[in-house]
């Protein structure tokens, strides 16, 4: 058996403030569900992550927080949201005095048993160390992190954010250079204007979307940031979003292109219609094209956010693309249930002319339940998922550009395609700032990757014989897995979270016969303090 042993120290440092997003790995998001499915936080939208920090902000002190429909662990676990987004709350102050934000923050400070203070830098660190029986075993002992980042605003509508990350060692797949011992590149570097009808992002950042806890279908938490432009037009009951990204370049090798150049420019554009009703019924259409090649700039008739992808391509015979698409949904009922999940199609065959025609449909699917407080269970939250994914999905056979991939990491669910997933977990607050997790599942994913080769087996047969295969396709890894999370956060300055699980794998790699048992350990230590700088408290 093999093993490895690594530690990862990440530091954050620098100026917080307003519309700076919350990162898909931050602690504060596990408590933000269950008050999401409790029905506190039910106006943040988890079809259009990441949130804002302002956002989050904004609701916390909106609500009653001293109400008794809260319980003594749930005040708690409030309070330590509060501390956590304290900064934006004294910027919210500063910048609107006058809009009533002062009474409400005077409110949530006397709440948390505090005076009124100055606003300050903020830092802080994390550190990472594990044991992996079989699947690390090829990377980093002593590895550290690095993130100075710094954010501005102003009145709580144009933000400037930066966020650098520094690594002395990378996976096997990443695409960058080592300089001096150490890897780098930007994280986050945005400039952000928001109004409550119209906002517009310009730069490097994060998006998610979808509803679902083990990952997404779309776009996911797994995926790296995006250079992009995004905007968003419309309030929260329908709003209309578009994008485009420019995706890092591929190699034309083997391609006829390659006479053309040496790598293949990459390109994502999309465009989102969603709908809310009363914060309860969520709804959203997605469209995306994924498109490239050498030499290739922005098309404009792309960028057109009105613009219908499929017909365009259609009517562009010469003109090669990945499109998708995607709906999804997140209802909530009384009783604290939430009902979420996603519908992609990647490719779907309706004409039957030819053996190219036989190719099985490209599907993804997340269906998911989470009930928040079963049996009456203050500071509890179950959730049950369900993921499939299709055979071929995300991959494409002729131009490697069309892969749905940044950065060498699948745009989509973390775990590629041709698999399976069922989950459960529980989550418990057996203290407001100690949380147990609980959880199982089992993973059944067939042969083959997004990144690898496009598998044409249905081309050896004719339309009069047909083709259809087994899901997951190929020899099946079966990965049952067992787990338990333990995360404490003894005080303002950071928090400890212990992850354990077992998994045991049947014909692992794909390999028939191959049986193996893996353990994993993994120790997080995250270390946060505030520095007060020289700036005039609020009157």
């Amino acid at each position: 058996m093999k093993s490895k042993i690594f530690v990862i120290l990440i530091l954050l440092s620098g100026m917080v403030f307003s519309q700076e997003t919350l990162q898909p790995y931050h602690w504060a998001n596990s408590y933000i569900d269950y008050f999401i499915v409790r029905g506190d936080l039910q106006k943040l939208d988890k079809l259009n992550r990441p949130f804002s920090r302002m956002e989050i902000t904004k609701l916390l002190l909106k609500l009653d927080l001293e109400s008794d429909t809260f319980s003594a662990k749930e005040q708690k676990m409030l309070k330590l949201l509060l501390r956590e987004f304290e900064f934006e709350g004294r910027q919210l102050v500063k910048e609107e005095s006058g809009s009533g934000w002062l009474n409400l923050m005077n409110k949530a400070m006397s709440f948390l048993g505090k005076s009124k203070d100055k606003l300050g830098f903020k830092a802080g660190a994390y550190a990472i160390a594990g044991y992996n029986s079989l699947q690390m075993a090829d990377s980093s002992f002593g590895s550290f992190q690095l993130n100075p980042r710094a954010t501005l605003s102003f009145q709580d509508i144009l933000t400037l954010q930066l966020n650098i990350r520094i690594f002395n060692k990378a996976p096997e797949n990443y695409i960058g250079k080592k300089f001096s011992g150490v890897y780098a590149y930007t994280e986050q570097s945005y400039l952000s204007l928001n109004t409550d009808w119209f906002g517009l992002k310009f730069g490097r950042d994060y998006m998610q979307s979808g509803p679902g806890q083990t990952g997404q279908l779309l776009f996911s938490d797994n995926s790296q940031p995006f250079d992009m432009y995004h905007v968003r037009l419309g309030k929260s009951t329908v709003q209309f979003l578009f994008w485009g990204m420019l995706m890092n370049a591929v190699s034309t090798a083997g391609s006829p292109q390659a006479k053309f150049s040496n790598t293949a420019d990459r390109y994502l554009n999309g465009h989102k219609l969603s709908f809310n009703i009363a914060n309860k019924y969520r709804f959203a259409f997605s469209e995306v094209i994924l498109y490239g090649g050498a030499n290739q700039g922005w098309d404009m008739g792309l960028v057109n956010p009105l613009m219908f992808y499929y017909g365009y391509n259609l009517n562009n015979s010469n003109f090669d693309a990945n499109i998708m698409y995607n709906f999804e949904w997140d209802l909530y009922f009384d009783n604290n249930i939430e009902f979420y999940g996603e519908f992609l199609l990647d490719d779907f065959q309706v004409e039957k002319k030819s053996p190219g025609d036989l190719e099985p449909n490209e599907l993804g699917l997340i269906a998911g339940v989470k009930w928040g407080l079963p049996f009456g269970m203050t500071g509890s939250l179950i959730n049950a998922e369900y993921v499939q994914v299709r055979n071929r999905t995300y991959n494409v056979k002729n131009n490697r550009w069309e892969k749905y991939l940044h950065r060498n990491q699948v745009i989509g669910y973390a775990l590629g395609n041709n698999l399976e997933r069922y989950y459960l977990e529980y989550n418990w607050w057996a203290l407001p700032e100690l949380k147990v997790a609980i959880n199982a599942g089992l993973i059944r994913q067939g042969e083959g990757t997004v990144q690898g080769e496009f598998n044409t087996d249905f081309e050896n047969y004719t339309v009069e014989e047909g083709y259809d295969e087994p899901f997951p396709f190929g020899t099946v890894e079966s990965d049952i897995h067992t787990g338990i999370n333990v995360f404490y956060k003894p005080a303002n300055i950071g928090h400890i979270e212990l992850d354990i699980s077992n998994h045991s794998f049947t014909n692992y790699n794909q390999i028939k016969g191959n049986d193996e048992n893996d353990l994993q350990v993994r120790l997080n230590l995250w270390l946060q303090w505030d520095y007060i700088f020289n700036q005039e408290e609020d009157e």
